[in-house]
């Protein structure tokens, strides 16, 4: 499992344990929902700490459990 294949999985993992939708998310990070869904479904190349750090803090995780092999 590649380090984006863990990010995917952990970011849908995450969402679906707070209940929460895409377009919520991307309402209160002010995270493009399109980012969003490149990032749920492994498809995003490159990405700002800054924002994992948004959508770390909004899931309640660290931003390391976004990229823990599970």
């Amino acid at each position: 499992m590649t380090i984006k294949d863990s990010l995917a999985r952990n970011l849908r993992i995450a969402m679906a344990e707070k209940n929460i939708k895409a377009n919520e998310l991307s309402k209160e990070t002010r995270i493009a929902e399109p980012t969003i869904s490149n990032l749920r479904n492994g498809k995003t190349t490159s990405i700002a700490f800054k924002t994992l750090e948004k959508l770390a803090e909004r899931l309640g995780v660290s931003v390391s459990d976004l990229f823990e092999r599970r």
